[in-house]
């Protein structure tokens, strides 16, 4: 779903999908095309298309490597599906994982520093855009209500060949964002590996998945992609729903 405005021939605004955003987009229109770009660091996006009657018919470009054809129609009715109806609970196995941190150390879940506390699981990567934009909320979220017993454990699958490798990325991040809360390093930048790690879980069919347990071990939500900041209302909106569950679970009034 496309969320844009425009000011003259100056466009701006993201994609929504069910998965994420493209963050924060701007272009212009020239006649009858419109170009729609953004770079974030390591993504470089790049939206054309024309206008062909009542419908935008174009191209996406990711880098240099990837091409796909996009189309676009004005329905004001549209809507995705929940976010939280995607990644589903298959059984009642709950969670558990064993997973390295970034000294290597061994840390399982669930154990005795999180008994009796609201948890947070963040499954993850680095180099994911909208993992970004969610950690920055982590943040904010971990230090309003971690002295009332909020954790967060982040669980990274990372772009390299080793465990090396996936460790020097995650801490870049950690130390960057200066996250107090836990990384721990689930493996390779792979969704099919994180599904693996997850059996519980119907799919991991996306980079932020995350879950919220309650103090009694409950999973209370599933929550699949992020709609960052440059969603606007929607994120906005989300941000005031997680607010309201956290101090829910955490029976704070």
């Amino acid at each position: 779903m496309g969320l844009f405005k425009q000011n003259n021939s100056t466009v701006n605004g993201t994609f929504l999908t069910e998965t994420g955003d493209y963050r924060y987009l701007e272009g212009n229109t020239i006649n009858d095309s419109l170009y729609l770009s953004c770079f974030d660091g390591s993504h470089a996006f790049l939206f054309k298309a024309k206008l062909k009657n009542d419908s935008l018919i174009g191209t996406f470009n990711s880098g240099s490597h990837w091409e796909s054809k996009w189309n676009g129609v004005l329905n004001n009715s549209f809507k995705l599906q929940s976010p939280e109806k995607l990644t589903y609970l298959i059984n009642d196995t709950p969670i558990s994982f064993s997973f390295p941190n970034l000294k290597k150390d061994t840390v399982s879940f669930p154990n005795e520093n999180y008994k009796n506390k609201v948890v947070i699981l963040q499954i993850m990567g680095t180099w994911c855009p909208n993992c970004l934009d969610e950690t920055i909320l982590f943040k904010e979220i971990y230090e309003k209500y971690h002295s009332q017993g909020l954790e967060i454990i982040s669980i990274c699958y990372e772009t390299g060949q080793t465990l090396d490798d996936y460790i020097v990325n995650a801490k870049r991040l950690k130390d960057k964002l200066e996250i107090e809360y836990p990384f721990l390093i689930g493996g390779s930048a792979q969704k099919k590996d994180a599904s693996l790690d997850f059996p519980m879980l119907n799919n991991i069919m996306s980079f932020p998945t995350t879950i919220i347990i309650g103090r009694n071990g409950e999973i209370k939500q599933i929550h699949t992609g992020f709609n960052g900041p440059g969603t606007g209302e929607y994120y906005t909106a989300y941000k005031k729903r997680l607010n309201i569950l956290i101090q829910s679970l955490l029976n704070i009034h």
